[in-house]
């Protein structure tokens, strides 16, 4: 009994769940419909982020197959924009649950170390009166210095105090403020 599901195994190891492989998905392969139903961005915007996070992706491995930065890219795109779980997202681009939890965390780390590129907030007189300024001419709201927004992130159901996560639609989410 212990042959045939060993052998199922390295069946497995071998040729995988039967989907695309990671030598074979291609970003220009695929339709920028399907990229944006999948990861919620065009692909513009796609090879932008894996060429500024290009450097920080790449893994020099001892393995034959070390994951693109095009692939990781993608994965968390996919795990972000979806909020699903991580299998039905490795599934789509070829990847273990595993191996997209690793994409998601080196992507995430990446973005964070570039964080400070785009994200600022004006300490210097002359900036926080611009700011103040420009609030006021697009809004109408005086001594506005930024602003902060909430949204609701979906979650799985949690094992206990499953009702405190069930928003006003009624699905389980986490409201994170934003600014």
């Amino acid at each position: 009994m212990a042959i045939p599901i060993a052998i199922l195994d390295c069946d497995l190891l071998l040729h995988g769940r039967g989907h695309k492989t990671l030598d074979r998905f291609d970003l220009d392969s695929v339709s920028d419909h399907f990229l944006l139903t999948q990861f919620g961005f065009p692909r513009e915007f796609i090879l932008y982020l894996v060429e500024l996070l290009r450097e920080a992706l790449c893994r020099r491995t001892q393995r034959s197959r070390a994951i693109s930065p095009e692939v990781q890219v993608l994965a968390a795109l996919g795990f972000y924009t979806s909020g699903s779980f991580q299998t039905s997202m490795g599934d789509t681009i070829g990847i273990s649950q595993a191996s997209m939890s690793r994409c998601v965390s080196n992507v995430t780390r990446a973005l964070v170390e570039k964080a400070s590129q785009f994200i600022t907030f004006n300490i210097d007189p002359s900036s926080r009166e611009q700011s103040f300024q420009e609030f006021q001419r697009v809004a109408g709201f005086p001594g506005v210095l930024g602003v902060l927004d909430c949204v609701q992130v979906t979650i799985k159901a949690p094992n206990s105090e499953d009702s405190s996560y069930v928003n006003k639609k009624g699905f389980h989410s986490v409201g994170c403020q934003l600014v």
